[in-house]
Parts: structure tokens; sequence; C-alpha cells
């Protein structure tokens, strides 16, 4: 997906990917998880996106719609395309990009890491007030179907869209004081 990362950042990147849990949609699993896949790598990696832009792009590959999924990804294939086709004349700011790049992993590996510790506590929240209860869970039902911890209400797709369709590349990554920013 985005041809620029150095193979420690590939393996780095490939970490994070292993937390996320994403969903699965019977009816569109190839189409669907490959999408939900290319948005974690290109929010995660893609220079010019903000933090407050990443995160909640990591939470909509786990809970937006297919559709709304689609378009997101979409907008988010054409922002990397653009910024693949840029990197080449960069060679100058590859360095720091690249470097900028670990840390912006190292930083949502933590993300990943809590909102992973999330997932158990909610499960081992559902097995206590199982205990409590006193009812057990059929075989059949114990393939809960994948709850993201942030549901989509409709709108999120909407709101980062703005924000995404505004970076064009070189201008993000250049500062206001003149010093070029990943």
């Amino acid at each position: 997906m985005s041809e620029w990362l150095s193979v420690s950042l590939k393996k780095d990147l490939d970490e994070l990917l292993r937390k996320i849990a994403l969903p699965e949609h019977p009816q569109h699993a190839p189409s669907d998880s490959e999408k939900r896949r290319a948005v974690l790598v290109i929010a995660a990696t893609l220079p010019g996106l903000r933090m407050c832009e990443r995160r909640p792009c990591m939470q909509l590959a786990q809970s937006a719609p297919p559709v709304e999924l689609a378009t997101l990804a979409e907008v988010l294939g054409q922002l990397n395309n653009s910024f693949n086709a840029f990197w080449p004349r960069l060679k100058a700011q590859h360095e720091t990009i690249l470097g900028r790049c670990r840390d912006r992993l190292a930083e949502l590996d933590k993300y990943a890491t809590l909102l992973q510790a999330s997932y158990a506590r909610r499960a081992e929240g559902r097995s206590l007030l199982e205990l409590i209860e006193g009812t057990t869970l059929s075989s059949a039902s114990t393939t809960v179907p994948f709850e993201p911890m942030f549901p989509f209400l409709g709108y999120e797709v909407e709101v980062i869209l703005v924000p995404l369709r505004a970076l064009k590349f070189p201008s993000v990554l250049i500062r206001k004081s003149g010093r070029r920013r990943d």
C-alpha cells in the first residue's frame, strides 16, 4: 500500500495491525476486509494527517458500515496515491518523514494496546455478568459478532472527510514557519 515505507516500518505497521480487531462482514468479506485494512494502513502512515484524524479513521475501520467505509477508503486511497507520486521529489526529507512515521506508529501502537485492553475488559465484564446471573452461553451464542468499542452513529465519515479532502500535497507538509512537517 505505502511503497515508501522502510522494511522496519512495515514490521512496526504489521505489529500495529495485528492489535486492531476488525469486523467481518460475510456478504462483503474479501473487498470489505481489504478496504478496512487499507484504511488502517493509510491512516497510520500517511504524512500530513494529525493524530485527531488518524484515530477516528482507525475507529471507523472498525465500526463503519461497508458503504460509508468505501467512501472513506476511496478518499484515503486518493491521498495515498498523491503522496506516493510526490515522494520521489522529497529526497532531502526522506529520513525526517520516516523518523516521524516511526514515532507515530509507536504512539498508535500504544493507542491500539489500550483499545485491545478495552475489548478484553469488556469480555471479562460479560463473563463476570454471566457468572453473577448464573447463566451460561450456549455454544451457538458464544460466537458474538464483533462489536466496535466506538459504535458508528451515522455522521462520522462525513465529518472526517472534510479535513481529509482539504489535504493537498506538498502544501500539507509545509508548516507556516516554512519548515516541512509530516
